[in-house]
C-alpha cells in the first residue's frame, strides 16, 4: 500500500470516528424537520441545516460542517466542512474547533486558504448580529 493510500484510508478512518462521536442513536436517517433551529442535529433535513447555519447558528453549522465529511446530502467536501467548523468554531463551538483542527491536517496549504477566505467572505455577507 502507497503512502497516499494509507493516507486516503486514515482520513477515512479519522471521519468515520468523527461520525461516530455525533451521530444521535435512534433518529431517522432520511432527516426530519425541526421546529427551530435549536432542535437541529446531523440527521436533520439539508434544507433545515442550511437554512439555520445560514441564519448563524453555531449549532447548524457545526452540523452542516459534519454533512461535508460524510457526504450523502452534499458532496464530500473537507474545505466546505472546514469554513462551516471554523464558522462554527468562531462562535465558540469547542468541538467544531477540535474538527476543524483534526480536518486541517489533512488538507494542503491552498485547500486551508479557500476555506478561510469562504468563511470570511461568508462572515463579509452576513455579519453576526446584522440582518
Amino acid at each position: 500500500m502507497s503512502g497516499a493510500e494509507q493516507n486516503e484510508g486514515m482520513k477515512k478512518t479519522l471521519l468515520f470516528v468523527l461520525a461516530l462521536a455525533v451521530i444521535p442513536v435512534g433518529v431517522d436517517a432520511q432527516g426530519t424537520a425541526v421546529a427551530s433551529c435549536a432542535d437541529i442535529s446531523p440527521s436533520s433535513a439539508l434544507e433545515d441545516v442550511r437554512t439555520c447555519a445560514e441564519q448563524g447558528d453555531a449549532g447548524a453549522q457545526y452540523n452542516l460542517g459534519y454533512m461535508y465529511t460524510r457526504g450523502g446530502d452534499l458532496p464530500e467536501d473537507i474545505v466546505f466542512a472546514y469554513m462551516w467548523w471554523n464558522l462554527a468554531a468562531a462562535q465558540g463551538d469547542e468541538v467544531a474547533q477540535e474538527n476543524k483542527d483534526i480536518i486541517e491536517q489533512q488538507m494542503t496549504r491552498a485547500q486551508i486558504a479557500e476555506a478561510q477566505r469562504l468563511s470570511r467572505e461568508w462572515l463579509e455577507a452576513y455579519p453576526p448580529g446584522g440582518n
